[in-house]
């Protein structure tokens, strides 16, 4: 059984790509048989998330050194038998997904990603190792303010992260668990897997869940914590003490529609519905108010955008905003605004004045 059988096998890519129950036992059992079995079928899994899934968070300069280095493998390997392929062709033939793909061209491509992998695990290899064993490789993305990021991780979960967050999470998870570590905001689609439970860590928060959707939101500049479950099931442990495990501290766990919301400051909790379901549409590019201050819209606008407010009088208490806008310029929700709280504005570059 190599990786290439495994990608082409159409059992496979259905079990990785959607697991039931009955596929879940055959292929569990095998991974659990051998350690060989298991190594070759997490490179085989990978090549499918890879394949079926390929907008992984590229931006164009990035893919373009992806494929220089692509590039380059093959040339220093050009001398022994192997057949080159033309990569132009797959990038062709990527931008034909839709249909259905034949056994041929999974193998054609997994050829590459073959090779890719063998380049890359080479280049780790060059990494310092700890306690004479190669440390884990972590991978940390950052969004900056005015820009959002969706990526998949190694398992094939995808993550949705709004501005100003960040996410740490190993090259590869273990054989026990996954575990990634945000700070501010992100949007979770969790890969089932029985074996192994997905854990989303926060300075005061621990997730875990097996396989579900849901919102986390710890930005350090807020004084509330939330998770919002949308599918699945989770439980929630509240960390009192830097360091404390899951199993030490308070849990709740919650169901779809449900929502735990920590006060960091006073460590009060409160598990209810969710408050308000418009503010999870952040991820589709849905800005959402819902009786807000201006002072809060403001803040919102700033991470949104990527500017800054530069304000001239006093915010009014009394009058709150509530709206929705999808995909709008920012220049626009300012114009609607102000029909209904009274001021000025103008937009210079990245700052925004504002007179009230």
């Amino acid at each position: 059984m190599s990786v290439e059988d495994l990608v082409s096998d159409p059992a496979f890519r259905n079990w990785v790509l959607r697991p039931d129950s009955v596929n879940n036992r055959y292929w569990e059992n095998l991974l659990n048989s051998n350690d060989e079995k298991r190594e070759v079928i997490d490179k085989a899994r990978s090549i499918v998330y890879a394949l079926e899934q390929p907008k992984t968070e590229f931006n164009n300069e990035d893919e373009s050194v992806l494929w220089d280095r692509i590039q380059s493998s093959i040339k220093e390997k050009s001398n022994d038998n192997r057949k080159v392929i033309d990569l132009v062709a797959i990038q062709k033939a990527k931008k034909t997904q839709k249909r259905k793909i034949g056994k041929y061209w999974y193998l054609a491509v997994a050829s590459v990603m073959l090779l890719v992998a063998t380049y890359f695990s080479f280049d780790q290899s060059k990494l310092p190792k700890s306690d004479e064993t190669n440390s884990i490789v972590s991978i940390e993305k950052k969004v900056l303010k005015g820009q959002k990021l969706k990526l998949y991780l190694p398992d094939g979960s995808k993550v949705a992260l709004n501005s100003q967050s960040q996410i740490i999470y190993p090259e590869k998870f273990s054989e026990s668990d996954r575990i990634v570590e945000i700070e501010g905001e992100a949007f979770f689609e969790v890969k089932k897997d029985s074996l192994r439970p997905f854990i989303v860590k926060s300075k005061s928060m621990i997730t875990e869940v097996l396989g579900t959707t849901f919102n986390f939101s710890a930005y350090p500049s807020s004084e509330n914590t939330t998770v919002s479950l949308l599918e699945g099931k989770v439980k929630v442990s509240l960390v009192e003490h830097p360091g404390e495990s899951a199993e030490t501290g308070r849990s709740v766990f919650l169901l779809p529609g449900e929502e735990v919301n920590l006060n960091e400051k006073s460590g009060e909790y409160e598990k209810r519905d969710i408050k308000n379901m418009d503010e999870l549409q952040w991820m589709d590019g849905v800005l959402s108010f819902r009786n807000a201050t201006l002072s809060e819209v403001f803040e919102k606008l700033e991470m949104w955008y990527g500017v800054d407010f530069v304000v001239t009088g006093e915010l009014p208490r009394d009058e709150v905003v509530t709206g929705e806008f999808k995909n709008e310029y920012l220049d626009n929700i300012l114009q609607s605004i102000c029909y209904t709280v009274k001021f000025n504005y103008k937009i210079d570059g990245d700052s925004v004045y504002v007179n009230l």
